[in-house]
């Protein structure tokens, strides 16, 4: 199981304090860093950061081709 330490806290510290928690418009690539350092350590193929749920769900159906007529069957 994955367990946070500090190298991982100071990545997140890192995006952060640089002011810049998005890709578009960066001076800075620390989310593009992130993602490559967060990826690498869980042995993930791909990392992409998210806002938050809902943009994390509409992001993985569409990678999945889930679109309008799909019918997805989930847990109550």
């Amino acid at each position: 199981m994955f367990r946070w330490g500090k190298e991982e806290a100071d990545a997140a510290a890192r995006v952060i304090m640089s002011g810049s928690m998005f890709r578009i418009n960066s001076q800075f690539n620390e989310v593009a860093n992130f993602e490559k350092e967060f990826k690498e350590k869980i042995g993930a193929a791909h990392c992409v950061s998210m806002n938050g749920g809902t943009a994390a769900i509409q992001t993985g159906l569409a990678a999945l081709g889930i679109g309008p007529g799909d019918e997805v069957i989930v847990p109550s």
